[in-house]
C-alpha cells in the first residue's frame, strides 16, 4: 500500500487545545494502517517529549514554518474591514488560506508517491495546487474540524456584543471568503469528513460535498480517581485562553455564575481555570473574583481533574466539538455545559451532563450537583459509557 502524506497546520499534540489534540488522534488512527509522512506548517512542539511521541507515529517528519498567523496581519485587516471593497482589494483571500497559497518551500520528503494526501484544516487546500508536479497522489481527503465560515460568524457575533467592531467586522468578511471557497473547493476532495452531524448536515444542505462523512473527536479513557474530601465545593474549566470563546466562556463564569453560587451555599466555592495564552484583561478579572484561580497550561491534567466536583463549560459561542468535554468524560467527571458547549456531542440533558444556559440556570445546574452527589456519579457513569462507545480510538478507525 502506498503511503499517506498528512498536511497539518500544527503538530499533533495530546494537550493545549482543541486542534492539536485532533491532529494527534487522526494521525494515530492513521499509522496503525498506513506509512504517514507527515509535514507540519508550524513549528516543532517545545516539548521534547511530545515531539518524540508523535515523530515514532511517522516514517518521517518535517516542520516547515509558513506562517500561517501573524498579528501585524491581522492588525491591517481589522483597520481596513471598516471599508468592505478596500478590504477585498488588499485582501482578497483569508489570512492563512493566502500564507498557503504563497508559501514557498522545498518538499522536505523523498517520498514523492503517495496512495493519499490527508488535508487537515480547509485553509491548507491551497498546498496541494503547490505540491502538484512534485508529488502524485491517488487520492485527497480533507479533515474541515471546523467550517471556518460558520466558525468565524460566530465569533463575529461575539466580538460585536463585547463592542469589539472592527475585529467583528473583519471576521464576518473572512466568512464570507471562506463561504465562497467551501463552495468552489470542496468539491475537489475525494473524502470530506467534518466532527459532527450538524456540521455533516450543513455540507450536505449547502451542497458543498455530495457525501461528507463523520470523524469524531476522540479521547483515550484516563485513569479515574474518586475525588477527594475537601472542604471546598471545586469546579474546573480547562481550555486554550487565547481562544475568544475560552477567554469569553472564564468572563462569563466569573461575572455572572459564581457569584450566584457562592451566595447559594455556605461551603466554599473554588473555581479553577487551566489552560495557557491568557489575556492581560481576563487575569486582571480573575484576580478580582473571589475563589477564582488561574493555574496556566499544566502539562499533566490527573491532577486538576481529580481534585475537581465537576468540569464547567460556560461557553457562549465557538465552532467544531469540545474535545475538552470529552475529556472531562473520560475522566469521570460530572459536566455542567452549555448547549453550545456541548453541541456536536451526542450527549443527552440530564443522562450524560446537565445542559443549561444563562447565568442563573446555569448556577442552578451546579448547585444541583452540590446537593446530589448521587447525581454527578451517575452522569460520570453514563458519560463515560458514551465515550467507550462513541468517541474512542474504534470510532476513528471504522471511519478511516
Amino acid at each position: 500500500m502506498k503511503p499517506l502524506l498528512f498536511l497539518a497546520p500544527t503538530a499533533p499534540v495530546p494537550g493545549g487545545h482543541g486542534l492539536g489534540m485532533r491532529a494527534l488522534a487522526v494521525l494515530r488512527a492513521l499509522s496503525r494502517r498506513r506509512q504517514v509522512f507527515l509535514l507540519v506548517l508550524n513549528h516543532p512542539p517545545a516539548d521534547a517529549e511530545e515531539r518524540n511521541a508523535c515523530e515514532a507515529l511517522c516514517a518521517e517528519c518535517a516542520y516547515v514554518p509558513i506562517g500561517l498567523w501573524s498579528r501585524l496581519d491581522s492588525i491591517g485587516r481589522r483597520l481596513a474591514a471598516v471599508h468592505p471593497a478596500l478590504y477585498s482589494r488588499l485582501f482578497p483571500e483569508p489570512c492563512e488560506w493566502g500564507r498557503a497559497a504563497r508559501a514557498g518551500f522545498a518538499f522536505p520528503f523523498r517520498e514523492r508517491e503517495f496512495g493519499t494526501v490527508h488535508v487537515f484544516r480547509t485553509y491548507l487546500t491551497p498546498l496541494l495546487a503547490r505540491l502538484q508536479g512534485t508529488v502524485s497522489w491517488d487520492e485527497a481527503q480533507l479533515d474541515i474540524d471546523d467550517l471556518e465560515s460558520a466558525t468565524r460568524l460566530r465569533l463575529a457575533a461575539l466580538h460585536r456584543s463585547n463592542g469589539e467592531i472592527l475585529k467583528a467586522a473583519r471576521l464576518e468578511l473572512e466568512a464570507g471568503q471562506y463561504a465562497l471557497l467551501e463552495r468552489r473547493h470542496l468539491k475537489m476532495f475525494d473524502r470530506v469528513f467534518v466532527c459532527s452531524e450538524r456540521d455533516r448536515s450543513r455540507l450536505a444542505e449547502g451542497c458543498l460535498h455530495p457525501a461528507p462523512e463523520i470523524l469524531p473527536n476522540i479521547v483515550e479513557e484516563a485513569e479515574i480517581t474518586a475525588c477527594p474530601a475537601h472542604e471546598d465545593f471545586r469546579l474546573l474549566f480547562v481550555g486554550n485562553l487565547s481562544y475568544p470563546p475560552n477567554s469569553d466562556a472564564v468572563l462569563f463564569f466569573c461575572r455572572d455564575i459564581l457569584p450566584r453560587i457562592r451566595d447559594s451555599i455556605r461551603r466554599p466555592v473554588t473555581f479553577d481555570i487551566v489552560g495557557g495564552g491568557t489575556p492581560r484583561a481576563l487575569a486582571r478579572e480573575v484576580s478580582r473574583t473571589a475563589g477564582a484561580l488561574l493555574h496556566g497550561q499544566i502539562h499533566d491534567l490527573a491532577p486538576a481533574y481529580a481534585r475537581a466536583d465537576a468540569a464547567v463549560v460556560p461557553l457562549r459561542t465557538g465552532g467544531g466539538t469540545r474535545i475538552k468535554i470529552l475529556e472531562a468524560f473520560a475522566y469521570g467527571r460530572p459536566v455542567v455545559s452549555t448547549p453550545v458547549g456541548i453541541e456536536g456531542i451526542d450527549a443527552v440533558d440530564g443522562t450524560h451532563a446537565l445542559i443549561a444556559e444563562g447565568g442563573q440556570a446555569f448556577a442552578d445546574a451546579c448547585l444541583r450537583l452540590h446537593r446530589e452527589p448521587a447525581l454527578g456519579a451517575r452522569l460520570a457513569e453514563e458519560a463515560l459509557e458514551l465515550v467507550r462507545h462513541r468517541y474512542s480510538d474504534a470510532a476513528l478507525l471504522d471511519v478511516l
